[in-house]
């Protein structure tokens, strides 16, 4: 998996080209930002692998998640979500700000016309080291208070109504075409987002969330929801004040 990891997150753009090569010093750098602890030890490195093994890559067979483009802009977000034109649809890319990750998604208002284009709108997760993910930087949350997520994909699972079909893209395609070769099979087809699933893409059984946690927690304990309103009609670049924080989630049963 550390080989996985080091291609497709910490190397992800030249991994969307379709290169390899020696990670360079700076991409390394950004990564431990991202999922890793103050320091650049060793076991930082293992944390951070860990945590980006949990976040992109299916707990069954170790494949790369569509739904991650890595280092995309906010604005090539915007377009491609905008371009599919589906309500729901989302995908996760690196954030603007330093050790932040993003969470791109389309919304259009129910009842509305659905020829509309809809509204993009977009929330940043921050790394907080061992605990995982918050909404806030690590320095402005408060583990009593503010919802704290084990991995990116709790985030999600946590927010499978909101957040219902993946969109891949290039990062994905690419990882399609490389296991393809290395199998010596022809490439499979790329996923159609009009027919998917948040829950396929997890690896877990289609309905509910709530099952989709079981796998998600992989013996993290026996967290519980807490979540509060989401709103997902505002501006959230930073997350400030758009999610009610109650308690810790995202290291035991989420439900959507």
């Amino acid at each position: 998996m550390t080989e996985r990891v080091l291609r497709y997150v910490v190397d992800d753009s030249r991994a969307r080209r379709g290169q390899a090569g020696r990670v360079s010093r700076r991409a390394l750098v950004a990564f431990l930002e991202r999922f890793g602890s103050p320091g650049d030890d060793l076991s930082s490195f293992h944390m951070a692998v860990r945590k980006a093994a949990q976040s992109f890559f299916n707990p069954e067979d170790g494949a790369l998640l569509r739904w991650f483009h890595g280092g995309i802009s906010r604005e090539e977000a915007t377009d491609l979500l905008l371009a599919r034109g589906i309500s729901g649809g989302f995908l996760v890319r690196w954030g603007r700000g330093r050790g932040a990750l993003a969470v791109s998604y389309l919304k259009k208002k129910a009842g509305g016309d659905p020829a509309a284009a809809g509204e993009v709108n977009h929330v940043q997760l921050h790394n907080i080291g061992e605990a995982g993910f918050s909404l806030k930087p690590k320095d402005k949350t408060d583990p009593a208070t503010d919802q704290i997520f084990a991995h990116v994909r709790a985030f999600l699972v946590a927010h499978a109504k909101k957040l219902r079909v993946p969109i891949a893209g290039e990062l994905y395609e690419s990882f399609l075409r490389r296991e393809a070769g290395s199998r010596g099979a022809a490439p499979p087809m790329p996923f159609a987002a009009e027919g998917g699933r948040f829950d396929d893409d997890v690896g877990q059984a289609a309905g509910a969330a709530a099952a989709a946690a079981g796998a998600v927690a992989a013996a993290d304990g026996d967290g519980r929801d807490g979540y509060g309103h989401f709103d997902p009609t505002k501006e959230e670049e930073d997350g400030g004040g758009l999610f009610a924080s109650r308690r810790p989630l995202g290291t035991g049963r989420e439900r959507g």
